[in-house]
């Protein structure tokens, strides 16, 4: 890799790296050299770098053009501020677990934006593959990462006024091996899922619940809501049930312009679930004094879950079988067995929609979703009859 500049001068004139004295303009070339290899003292760990990389940055980065934006200490700036949010304390949680594994591979304290390019991240995922960790593993690790990158790039670009300290997108290429997009989905198939409603167990004695049985119940409430994620359901209030729907805001879209309100029908199963797990005080469900967090709700329902597959011998694999089961077995059957479109999926699983404006101009119309969840429910009771 060659850097352009305006002097010719023969190799008799260069001696260890620099121009000696006696050749002609001397002092003007060893100050160019001198001027380069200073900026390249501000690049920490250039041999993370490639040679492009590295002469893009000692070619046009000056020490007082730039604030150096150091990457872990600003991701976990953000993240602490996530973690202010109630609602937002379990993605908080993730967030740092992942933060702290990706430290771990870089194998130092402080990483730099600018260092960050595609190169990094696809040796990242083949690291992480090598490790036999799960496709989906793999893809959630380094959208984490991508997610906190662009966070930090957020808050140290000035946008209106073109001050850009964060310039590189290690991301903007970056693609994943097939191999991992091809895994296994999370979907049941309908007989499986019907196996899942149907399930025989032993009964809480009296007021208690097992906690085999609150897990399959906590699944089954998320299918029947159309996949509500065990955020939002962990702090449903009760003054969000009425007429028969469950209204509330997606937190994990909560920031999206105009919100992410959704109406949920209630179906006859979902009601029986809620009201067997009926909340004290403001919460619609007891998980609140059941549990100290979603964290440990999403622990419990884990680890019961492969319990559950077991009992069923169903025919997906287990590995595959999570709580978010329940929402890829809702879409998947509305798309693939009632034949919705991909918007009407999206519409219904409140997905952030192509058309933002045309969007905000449409009264809401939730109709769409009781045809939709009523078309759902009579597959898995077709599956049951066959």
């Amino acid at each position: 890799v060659l850097i352009s500049t305006p002097y010719i001068i023969g190799a008799e004139s260069v001696k260890n790296g620099k121009i000696i004295n006696k050749a002609k303009y001397a002092e003007i070339y060893n100050k160019e050299l001198l001027r380069y290899e200073e900026r390249l003292g501000y690049i920490v760990a250039p041999e993370l770098l490639d040679l492009a990389t590295i002469k893009e940055l000692i070619t046009t980065t000056r020490k007082e053009d730039v604030t150096v934006v150091e990457f872990f200490s600003s991701a976990q700036a953000h993240i602490d501020r996530i973690a202010q949010q109630p609602a937002r304390i379990r993605t908080a949680e993730i967030y740092r677990y992942n933060l702290h594994s990706f430290q771990q591979y870089i194998g130092r304290d402080k990483l730099y934006t600018f260092e960050m390019t595609r190169k990094m991240f696809q040796d990242y995922i083949k690291d992480l593959i090598q490790e036999k960790k799960q496709p989906t593993t793999v893809i959630n690790k380094v959208s984490i990462i991508k997610r906190l990158f662009y966070a930090v790039r957020d808050e140290y670009n000035d946008y209106d006024n073109g001050i850009l300290n964060v310039k590189n997108d290690p991301f903007k290429k970056l693609e994943f091996p097939q191999v991992l997009l091809n895994a296994g989905d999370k979907a049941l198939t309908p007989e499986d899922m019907r196996k899942v409603i149907n399930m025989e167990m032993d009964k809480g004695k009296g007021y208690r619940i097992t906690t085999l049985e609150c897990a399959l119940d906590y699944f089954l409430l998320s299918f029947y809501l159309i996949g509500i994620n065990p955020v939002d359901m962990f702090i449903l209030k009760k003054t969000q049930y009425k007429d028969g729907r469950i209204i509330y805001t997606r937190s994990k879209t909560k920031r999206r312009a105009g919100g992410a309100e959704i109406s949920i029908p209630v179906c006859r199963q979902a009601e029986e679930i809620i009201n067997r797990h009926r909340g004290r005080g403001e919460w619609l469900l007891d998980m609140q004094g059941r549990y100290a967090n979603v964290g440990a709700v999403v622990n419990m329902v884990s680890r019961s879950l492969p319990h559950i597959y077991e009992l069923l011998d169903l025919s997906k694999e287990k590995k595959s079988f999570t709580w978010y089961s329940a929402r890829h077995t809702w879409a998947s059957i509305a798309a693939n067995e009632c034949h919705f479109s991909d918007a009407e999926v999206a519409r219904a699983l409140n997905h952030q929609s192509e058309h933002k404006v045309t969007r905000g101009y449409i009264r809401p119309d939730w109709s769409l979703l009781d045809r939709m969840n009523e078309a759902v429910l009579a597959v898995i009771n077709k599956a049951e009859a066959e």
